[in-house]
């Protein structure tokens, strides 16, 4: 499909060099507005392809935990976390369901979910310092947080998670408490938590993985209109974890091909002018 799109593009582009080097000669009063108006043409093609490529490709940003703190958009709203090499470590806190980091992602209203799915991956790599460890990733609407948790408890596994948030603390989740059972690592070492959300007007789904477990669960839609970010935080105070890097992966409504795709099957009309 882009190989097509990036073809007819250079066949408009090819068309508009021929018919400016052929002409330049021509009166402005008749072929100079012919010429301005298939170049405006031409670039209103440009725009629209190309915007919608933009927009439907992904945007992936990856930061080790060190690189957080430099983050403006990346606040640590209850522990002060220490730098460890390129990891940033919390240790021990006051308060059940602190959060550790927010990371803002979207500005209030952005992006619309009337349209095609928007869909966000989150995946960090954390090392367990204690052995009670319980650590959770959600997406937070201002007000409800979804996600999922990565738990010791079972030997080690990972556990749905639906509750609301002020973005200072969680509350006890409100969800059905869907379980896959794994093998966590142990204090000292690392793994991976990654995590899969699609979201719509009328629902969101969430897939979650780690420890060698695995689950997928739907729930009621977030609401944008505060904006969207993702949430990092652990169960118990007592609970110690260090973040070694998040990568955050964004896939807006891709929709805008389609509009590309129109545009693009208007040329013989142009031409034909």
């Amino acid at each position: 499909m882009t190989n097509t799109l990036i073809s007819l593009v250079r066949r408009c582009t090819d068309d508009l060099m021929f018919r400016i080097t052929t002409r330049k000669n021509a009166p402005v009063s008749l072929e100079g507005g012919k010429v301005m108006f298939r170049f405006t043409s031409c670039l209103a093609v440009l725009v629209v392809v190309f915007g919608g490529s933009a927009s439907a490709s992904a945007t992936t940003v990856s930061y080790t935990g060190a690189e957080l703190l430099s983050l403006p958009e990346v606040s640590f709203p209850t522990r002060s976390p220490a730098v460890q090499g390129d990891s940033l470590r919390f240790e021990a806190g006051d308060q059940i369901y602190e959060i550790l980091i927010r990371w803002d992602l979207f500005e209030p209203g952005s992006p619309s979910l009337s349209g095609d799915p928007v869909r966000i991956e989150v995946l960090a790599d954390l090392t367990r310092q204690s052995s009670d460890w319980d650590a959770l990733i959600t997406l937070w609407d201002g007000t409800k947080a979804i996600g999922a948790g990565l738990y010791d408890n079972w030997g080690g596994g990972v556990q749905d998670w639906v509750t609301t948030s002020d973005g200072v603390h969680g509350t006890q989740p409100v969800s059905e408490n869907i379980r896959s059972s794994g093998s966590l690592f142990s204090i000292g070492q690392s793994g991976q938590f990654a995590l899969e959300f699609e979201l719509t007007e009328s629902g969101s789904q969430v897939l979650a993985s780690g420890a060698g477990a695995s689950l997928q669960y739907s729930t009621s839609a977030l609401d944008l209109s505060q904006g969207l970010a993702v949430l990092v935080f652990m169960q118990h105070e007592w609970e110690q974890l260090d973040v070694n890097s998040i990568r955050v992966t964004m896939i807006p409504e891709p929709s805008t091909l389609i509009l590309a795709l129109f545009a693009l099957t208007l040329l013989p009309l142009w031409r034909r002018r």
